[in-house]
């Protein structure tokens, strides 16, 4: 009887709380493993925050998101051998709370493999960017195609 009132009033507290506290000590070894793999990815992280904001300027170019999506535009069409004829930004961006979606059409001229390098760099590499319409006509007596394209790009909003 004495033993189980020295239990039920001393010991069984303290295994209580021992236990309490294990668990929170392994609550926080997770999220101290967690934080330790975003600390480890930092630099990527950032990097790729700074790609999609376009905050990652080089020196001397503008900070105005449509002048840098039609930059990134021309490195994608040169890098695809594509031969831009016509760019034309569509009116106002659309502009939302949190971000602007801006609209360009383009004319182009280049051959069938050289367009599907150029809509996968624009849907793949260009942050945010996608192909809306996109349209092909063969040229008389060539082996290359015009194409117009409607190009969207959101960009977020400081």
């Amino acid at each position: 009887m004495i033993f189980y009132f020295l239990f039920t009033m001393f010991i069984a507290p303290l295994v209580d709380k021992n236990r309490r506290l294990n668990r929170a000590i392994n609550a926080n070894r997770v999220k101290l493993k967690k934080y330790s793999g975003l600390l480890d990815q930092k630099d990527l992280i950032n990097k790729r925050y700074e790609k999609l904001t376009g905050s990652a300027l080089l020196a001397g170019q503008s900070s105005d998101p449509l002048v840098i999506f039609l930059t990134e535009l021309e490195k994608a069409a040169k890098e695809a051998n594509i031969k831009i004829i016509d760019v034309r930004p569509e009116g106002a961006p659309k502009v939302a709370h949190s971000y602007k979606e801006f609209r360009v059409n383009l004319r182009s001229e280049g051959s069938t493999e050289e367009y599907l390098r150029f809509i996968y760099s624009i849907e793949n590499v260009l942050p945010l960017a996608r192909v809306e319409e996109f349209q092909f006509n063969a040229k008389p007596n060539t082996p290359s195609l015009e194409g117009n394209f409607s190009i969207s790009q959101i960009s977020l909003r400081d």
